[in-house]
């Protein structure tokens, strides 16, 4: 059986071939390119909730930058290259010169996912992984049919949530409250 070798691809090769282009939404995963199907729209639903409260909440107290389907660059050699739904980065981050024109270097302090139904549980694992093991300090993942939001944090830490919570998080986002109940609502 003779084994077929697969050219991995750098971060700079992918943005090269994928980043600005109107093309179906890939990430680089250990140098190998995936596809991800687009959202529905529950999932396309959630996402713009939380991006909104939590955008108003950032750009009010002066907290950071949230971005939406942002490419963040993870890991090199090989590379890898992940898009959360939606994600934020603390303002003590950001370059003077502003977000760069690729794909952000390093973690976001904050990735947000929703899970669609075509993602599975080992993707959705490993994502968290990624980006924690990246430097994330904190890790949101929304189950939209269940209703339930799953926190991880850099410190090992779970936490589930109902949609009867209201999501907080004081060290990273101080004074915002997100109710789950309204984030759920399509």
């Amino acid at each position: 059986m003779t084994q077929q070798s697969t050219k991995l691809m750098t971060a700079q090769e992918f943005w090269e071939l994928y980043g600005n282009k109107k093309l179906p939404k890939y990430e680089l995963v250990k140098g190998e390119v995936v596809e991800v199907a687009p959202p529905g729209g529950v999932h396309g639903g959630v996402a713009a909730n939380i991006a909104a409260d939590l955008v108003l909440h950032v750009r009010q107290n002066r907290l950071g930058r949230v971005m939406v389907e942002t490419g963040y660059y993870l890991e090199r050699d090989p590379d890898t290259v992940r898009a959360p739904d939606v994600s934020f980065i603390r303002a003590e981050r950001l370059s003077q010169e502003g977000l760069p024109r690729g794909w952000v270097d390093g973690a976001p302090d904050l990735a947000i996912e929703v899970v669609s139904p075509t993602d599975t549980a080992a993707e959705v694992e490993a994502k968290v992984h990624d980006y924690l093991r990246s430097g994330a300090r904190r890790v949101w993942v929304f189950y939209s049919s269940a209703r339930r939001v799953v926190v991880y944090s850099q410190d090992g830490s779970v936490r589930w949530h109902r949609e009867t919570d209201v999501l907080e998080d004081q060290e990273l986002l101080p004074g915002f409250s997100l109710p789950l109940g309204e984030i759920f609502t399509s």
